[in-house]
């Protein structure tokens, strides 16, 4: 699988990916704001969908490295990152928060301020129930030990006839025979 590069590489990362959909988020809250600035909102749509894509494209070729890092010995695996932790999407409402509760005489902060408080909230139990739920038991373990050599034998038996051993070593000319024994004293 080929790494992503460039600008999808870079946009991929968790942490850019999170500052490209708040950015797009502020844009999207200016829309509600002014409606005149409808560009924007579709501009905003369209590069946070690439970036999720991007985004989506890292953690698929992630996945994948740390699968073929899993077959080499111990010592030739490359370090998995890591994913991202919940502080950089606290950090970015709490600054936001404090912004909205700071400047709560304009029009439309203090519902701003209710629904990103309320989303913030439902994101949070959303992130505890997945993880309580990941910790819990899982019947699907059986499927993960499965999946976990990506390498499967595909063809069972030969397609064409294969000579065994000693009738491959007869078929060979002369010469080969002769480069063969050299090779075993």
């Amino acid at each position: 699988m080929k790494k992503p590069g460039g600008l999808r590489g870079f946009v991929g990362l968790p942490v850019v990916t999170l500052a490209v959909v708040g950015i797009g988020l502020v844009a999207l809250y200016q829309v509600y704001l002014n409606h005149d600035a409808w560009p924007l909102g579709l501009v905003a749509i369209a590069i946070m969908s690439w970036a999720t894509k991007a985004h989506g494209e890292v953690h698929e070729y992630r996945q994948w490295k740390a699968a073929w890092d899993g077959m080499a010995p111990a010592a030739a695996v490359s370090p998995v990152p890591k994913p991202a932790k919940m502080f950089p999407l606290m950090l970015i409402v709490a600054a936001t928060a404090i912004y909205l509760m700071a400047n709560l005489d304009q029009p439309g902060f203090r519902f701003a301020l209710a629904w990103l408080l309320g989303g913030a909230m439902l994101l949070a139990i959303v992130a505890l129930v997945r993880k309580a739920m990941r910790r819990a038991p899982r019947a699907a373990r059986r499927t993960r030990e499965a999946d976990a050599n990506p390498v499967a034998v595909v063809v069972k038996r030969p397609l064409l006839p294969v000579p065994d051993l000693t009738n491959a070593y007869g078929a060979l000319p002369p010469h080969c025979l002769k480069l063969l024994r050299i090779g075993q004293h």
